[in-house]
């Protein structure tokens, strides 16, 4: 089953503690064109990128991504 969702980049990342970082790209498999990770700037460190899986994700709005995990 495929479920369409609008995943924003450069948007606020919240995760069920509050804020975790900016959506930076969106990882695709080459062999399905299926995204399957959210690409997440921490925003603490230089260098403090996190890959999320795409099933952590909870819901979306025009600009913040919502996860359903703690940071």
């Amino acid at each position: 089953m495929q479920i369409h969702i609008d995943m924003p980049i450069n948007a606020l990342v919240k995760c069920l503690d509050g804020k975790c970082g900016q959506s930076l790209e969106l990882v695709v498999n080459p062999e399905d064109q299926q995204v399957t990770h959210l690409v997440v700037k921490d925003g603490t460190r230089k260098h403090s990128e996190r890959i999320i899986p795409i099933g952590m994700i909870s819901g979306t709005s025009e600009d913040t991504i919502h996860l359903c995990c703690n940071k």
